[in-house]
């Protein structure tokens, strides 16, 4: 904006005008006549500050303070916030559900090669281990209890499974004792059948796994028939503990295996977040103990079956 001024016109006050505000003043009437030619003679001038606009654009200046804003347009000089809306997907939860497991994979991972060294070891004869494990019975006894005392802490008092470190000492303390457990008994089993059984595992586990992630099929809202079939597995186990044949010994790890294969099925897609029913993004000590559980149970069937037919 260029200089400018606003002149008044001279306005003369009557001094004699009742409503003048000068009129409720007491002066006398010499000092009212010395007045008169001062206040005719006055002028009023109204400076308007110079400025000179920031922005050749009249919409930056201080003239356009009026104008008005369009509608529904945001402040760009106000940062939007990225919290959704009641009504918004939350797109941030696929990319936690993937760091869940991420997390639970890791530790499954370290916990199966803490196990798969230690059946290892009892492959090389110069080492000793293999006769160590197979003639100390109060070792293995101790690393049992180690295992089932930590499995009933994590089993019974959940909130156990989400405190660090705890919940990794107690894991690791059932992976340990349970890995001793598996290399005691590969220890008095041929070197060859242990191969086979661990190979037929792995098949196992990789198809189970596809298709869990890719079935259509819910098996996560039939809870109450897992409890069902393990406890008739369990009665079956019982009785073949009684008997002792050589058929019901394999036809019972054929149970076994087919039962806590449908169970793995069941505890991965609970970890995939896709069905029905799913782990907590806190139970990834939880999620880790099934899957390993299933796992091992898997391939001690399948050891169990290997080494009656060969």
């Amino acid at each position: 904006m260029s200089k400018s001024q606003l002149q008044l016109p001279s306005t003369m006050l009557h001094l004699e005008d009742p409503k003048s505000p000068l009129s409720a003043l007491s002066i006398s009437p010499a000092e009212k006549d010395y007045l008169k030619p001062s206040i005719i003679d006055s002028q009023v001038v109204l400076k308007i500050g110079d400025f000179e606009s920031p922005s050749p654009s009249p919409k930056n200046s201080l003239n356009y303070i009026d104008s008005p804003r369009e509608k529904n347009k945001p402040n760009p000089t106000v940062p939007t916030t990225t919290t959704p809306q009641p009504n918004e997907p939350v797109s941030v939860l696929p990319n936690l559900r993937i760091n869940f497991m991420r997390k639970v994979f890791a530790i499954l991972f370290i916990q199966l090669l803490i196990s798969g060294v230690t059946v290892g070891l009892t492959f090389v004869p110069s080492l000793g281990v293999r006769h160590f494990m197979s003639t100390n019975l109060p070792v293995i006894i101790v690393m049992a209890l180690m295992s089932i005392g930590a499995l009933c802490i994590l089993i019974f008092k959940r909130e156990s499974c989400r405190k660090v470190p705890r919940n990794y000492m107690l894991l690791f303390s059932y992976t340990i004792g349970t890995s001793y457990v598996l290399g005691s008994l590969a220890a008095v089993t041929e070197s060859n059948v242990v191969l086979y059984a661990g190979g037929a595992t792995l098949v196992v586990v990789l198809a189970i796994s596809v298709y869990a992630c890719t079935a259509k099929r819910d098996l996560t809202s039939k809870g109450m028939g897992f409890t069902t079939l393990f406890t008739t597995m369990l009665i079956l186990v019982i009785v073949g503990i009684v008997l002792r044949g050589h058929a019901t010994g394999i036809a019972l790890s054929g149970v076994v295996a087919f039962a806590f294969g449908i169970h793995l099925t069941f505890n991965i897609q609970k970890l995939t977040g896709k069905y029905e029913v799913q782990y907590s993004l806190d139970d990834y000590i939880i999620a880790s103990l099934d899957i390993y559980v299933d796992i091992v149970q898997i391939f001690v069937a399948i050891l169990n079956i290997f080494r009656k037919l060969f």
